[in-house]
């Protein structure tokens, strides 16, 4: 007797397994370690199994570490997919958690760890972080553009190495002198003169070409023929300069590419030179701005405040030199004012295109969260922008430490005048004047009843988007019967769905009983969760994955039957199993929990695997499969005659005296059990030799076509001499097992149809598309202004109560600023998934009123606001875009921003579901007058 086990680990084992990878979280990263990836999907299937030492061990095994998920296949060769985000898609771990994982889970076949380095990208001040994302850098050679070659470096690689890769990489004589320049556009290169500096430091990017500038016989770079050509001419005094053109002032050009040994008057890092076209002019502030490489939120955010009038003037007048700070130690020393100062009067000269590079630079610095080119959130850096620029631009020096008071049952005026003005005694910047309004927050304890009133400065509102949120989930159906095709849905479900809303929603479509579906997770060729209709369809999908919905004869919940899961094995040359040897789809298959023989349980198999064998399956008067009579021609199961006389518990299960969870079984095909070949003269292949399996059995295999257990791995033979009349006891819960039947590459090949498991239907529903109603963007502020309840991850701690509190919270405007900007929270994270809401708010270009909802009843300001410009969003968290609408206050016309392309805009394209930063401007007294 074989009995299925309850694990392969003891739960000391696991638990100690569990402890030893968690302390990894609090581990402190150092500089130069060796990190490796983990996919997010098997490393949560390592923590359900390592968390589940219940005795029934409902969580399988997670099988070899499979990073499949996060790589994708390119010239035969598996890279690292773009865009992945940390903590969802990937785990980071360290070189010894990698190591202990490796050793006890084994690695898929044919994947390679994938190993990055700790490294510090910060200037000024150390941030540390693991590299996940090498640099695709492309080389050419003495500046031949169109013949590019792309490699990959560490950001912190020294240029010395890359000038090597180069010279190595084009073969290029040690006799032969040459130089490095970085190419940012075909009019701008940066020459790089430190050795020792790191890519980072010459602020090289992703996709940037690099230029191996060799050295003629004649004693001349390449670099001069390209002076040459561009009609770049060399003074006497070896200062770079470009020649004089009657179109463009020289103020408003950058320094053209000079000789290989011209003085360098840049900072010793870089030194750039750009070379433009002289008769490139445009109306002022309709500037292009270079995408460095996933910097396209960051050109969006600098639009929206190139197109904001104020701003505009304060920085092209000067002003902020006489406000910058550079001694504020909250503030980045005057650099990001200074920056930002210089790239809005380029962006403001007449120039159709810059390169934000320094600026880049700078954010990079003080900000190292940003540093690097991989995607970010607009609305994220923006926060840091303002905040930069106000520390900057404090014109508090001296700030006082003030005492802050409670409300104390005091007017609302009184106690926001004083926060207020107490604010301002610490904070006194362009920034302040121009963004910052004031906010009234009301809590009410419901425990001691007192209400606390607070009075808090904001730069921005972040409003939430009043729409019930829904999803479309795909969802392969299967029906028990084999006479209809499986078929592809596409099920519409609440965003915070359950399974069990996927089964009513596949009920509407299908009319089949919610109780007799089953969700599972298909992952090759096998069951690797089934779920309850409990679980939410976030701890499995994201809207790419498809869901696999059996459905069944009898109700999930009837204690008389049990499903059973059942995958196919192809046994290869190894003579082990091993989930790579699995193929086709698994399926459920019914039967009895009590009174079923082998027989019977071989026959549901075969019957349940007709759709995919080229055999005729039939019954045999001797070997009666158990639904032959009990199951309705509709699929379901009707009751047995003696269904009183069976001794049963409460439950349905047989009283015995064997009181464990182990499926008892024995099963071998003999050749009776009641099917006929459609050729009769062939015969399933057979191979006598001596088997081995990891279990380490060694069983003489006497018939071709077998059915085996298999618990975490491994695997156990189903045999037993008396089939027609030996009972199987199944436990109450299956736990990780189940049953798979044994091919040869013969038999598969002559009987069983592939591509039957790739048949199925597609149901209209694929071709329909959730299409949110629009809602006002006064809808928004009325949601982001009503009363809520706190949940306990929110809870208010209470003075009095002296403890966190689910209180209730609502939020007033009191004071609104000048700009007002709107963040309208489209993206919402948690553990399992990350969604992005493309709802459509609809929201005014001018005239937005929002005098409904200030509670100052002696607000004296305007409350009509102008929108002034938008940042947008297209695409999903995974892989998205951004760009601007600004309306140039020059031609008082709206203008589209994407990246460096700008293009005239219609009023009706701004308005989006796209949108997701809102720019207003307060309407003077006297333009309202008009």
């Amino acid at each position: 007797m074989v009995k299925m086990e309850s694990c392969d680990m003891d739960t000391d084992t696991l638990i100690e397994q569990k402890k030893k990878i968690d302390e990894h979280a609090t581990r402190k990263l150092v500089e130069g370690e060796k990190w490796y990836l983990v996919a997010g999907v098997w490393f949560e299937r390592l923590m359900d199994y390592l968390q589940d030492t219940n005795s029934s061990r409902e969580s399988y095994h997670p099988g070899p570490i499979d990073n499949s998920p996060i790589l994708t296949e390119s010239d035969g060769q598996l890279n690292l997919k773009e865009h992945l985000i940390d903590e969802m898609d990937y785990k980071l771990v360290p070189e010894d958690i990698w190591d202990f994982l490796a050793e006890t889970y084994g690695v898929t076949e044919g994947q390679e760890p994938i190993c990055r380095t700790v490294v510090d990208v910060g200037q000024f001040a150390g941030h540390l972080k693991v590299e996940v994302y090498l640099m695709e850098i492309e080389l050419c050679k003495d500046f031949n553009l169109s013949s590019t070659i792309k490699q990959r470096f560490s950001r912190k690689e020294k240029t010395a190495t890359l000038h090597a890769a180069a010279r190595k990489l084009f073969d290029i004589p040690s006799n032969v002198q040459t130089q490095l320049w970085t190419c940012i556009s075909e009019s701008s290169y940066n020459l790089i003169k430190d050795a020792q500096s790191t890519l980072q430091d010459e602020m090289i990017f992703p996709s940037c070409v690099v230029v191996l500038d060799t050295q003629g016989s004649d004693g001349n770079y390449a670099s001069k023929e390209v002076m040459k050509r561009l009609d770049i001419q060399e003074p006497a005094s070896r200062s770079p300069v470009l020649k004089e053109s009657s179109n463009v002032s020289t103020k408003d050009v950058a320094i053209p590419l000079p000789p290989a040994d011209a003085p360098s008057t840049s900072p010793p890092m870089t030194t750039r030179y750009s070379m433009i076209h002289s008769n490139t002019s445009v109306t002022p502030g309709l500037c292009g701005l270079s995408n460095l490489g996933n910097t396209c939120f960051m050109n969006s955010v600098l639009q929206c405040m190139s197109n904001t009038p104020p701003v505009v003037d304060y920085f092209m007048h000067d002003r902020h030199r006489q406000d910058l700070n550079v001694d504020n130690p909250l503030g980045m020393r005057g650099e990001i004012a200074k920056s930002f100062g210089e790239l809005i009067k380029t962006m403001w000269s007449g120039t159709s295109s810059t390169v934000p590079h320094h600026f880049k630079l700078q954010v990079s610095k003080f900000a190292p969260q940003f540093s690097g080119y991989q995607q970010h959130d607009a609305q994220e850096l923006l926060t840091f922008l303002l905040d930069g620029l106000h520390e900057d631009l404090n014109r508090i020096h001296d700030k006082p430490y003030i005492t802050q008071r409670d409300s104390d049952g005091r007017p609302d005026e009184e106690v926001a005048a004083e926060a207020w003005n107490n604010y301002k005694k610490r904070n006194d910047s362009i920034i302040v004047e121009l963004f910052h309004g004031l906010l009234k927050s009301t809590v009410w304890c419901p425990r001691c009843q007192i209400t606390s009133v607070t009075f808090d400065p904001s730069c921005y509102l972040s409003l939430p988007l009043p729409t019930k949120l829904e999803r479309q989930v795909e969802v392969l159906f299967f029906p028990y019967s084999g006479e209809q095709k499986p078929t592809l849905y596409k099920v519409q479900v609440p965003q915070r769905a359950r399974m069990e809303d996927v089964f009513q929603g596949l009920h509407r479509l299908t009319n089949y009983p919610v109780e007799q579906m089953i969700a599972s997770e298909v992952f090759k060729h096998h069951f690797q969760r089934i779920f309850d209709n409990t679980d939410s369809v976030d701890t499995f999908l994201d809207d790419r994955e498809r869901l696999y919905v059996y459905q069944i004869p009898v109700s999930v919940r009837d204690k008389k039957y049990v499903a059973l899961p059942v995958c196919q094995w192809e046994l290869d040359g190894r003579r082990e199993f091993a989930n790579n040897q699995l193929f086709g789809l698994p399926v459920f298959v019914v039967v009895p929990r009590n009174g079923c023989t082998y027989v019977q349980l071989f026959n549901a198999i075969l019957k349940r695997m007709a759709p995919f064998l080229n055999i005729t399956v039939t019954s045999n008067p001797t070997y009666k499969s158990f639904d032959d009579d009990i199951v309705h021609h509709n699929g379901r199961m009707k009751d047995s005659d003696n269904e009183d006389d069976d001794d049963e518990d409460s439950e349905g299960k047989m009283q015995s005296n064997d009181d464990h969870d182990s499926m008892d079984i024995h099963v071998e095909y003999s050749g009776s059990s009641g099917f006929e070949f459609d050729n009769n003269e062939e015969d399933w292949d057979r191979d006598d030799e001596e088997q081995k399996y990891t279990n380490g059995d060694a069983l003489n295999q006497t018939s071709s076509f077998r059915v085996f257990i298999v618990n975490n791995h491994r695997i156990h033979n189903i045999a037993s001499p008396d089939m027609n009349t030996k009972i199987i006891h199944f436990p109450d819960t299956l736990g990780r097992q189940y049953l798979v039947v044994q091919w040869t590459s013969g038999s598969r090949l002559t009987y069983f149809k592939e591509a039957a498991v790739r048949d199925f239907d597609k149901h209209e529903s694929l071709h329909s598309s959730v299409r949110p109603h629009g809602v006002d963007l006064k809808d928004c502020l009325s949601l982001y202004t009503s009363t809520e309840k706190l949940d306990a991850s929110e809870a208010w701690y209470c003075p009095k109560c002296k403890d966190h509190i689910e209180a209730t919270k609502k939020f007033d405007l009191w004071n609104l600023p000048r700009i007002l900007v709107i963040h309208l929270k489209r993206f919402h994270y948690n553990r399992f998934r990350r969604d992005k809401i493309d709802t459509t708010v609809n929201f005014p270009l001018r005239g937005l009123q929002l005098q409904d909802y200030i509670s100052d009843p002696h607000y004296d300001k305007s409350t009509v606001y102008d929108l002034i410009g938008v940042c947008n969003h297209y695409g999903n968290l995974a892989g998205g875009h951004y760009t601007a609408y600004g309306l140039n206050k020059v031609e008082n016309a709206w203008y589209l921003f994407d990246d460096n392309h700008v293009r005239r805009a219609s009023e009706s394209s701004v308005v989006s579901n796209s949108a997701y930063v809102l720019f207003y401007m307060r309407r003077d007294p006297e333009e309202m007058q008009h």
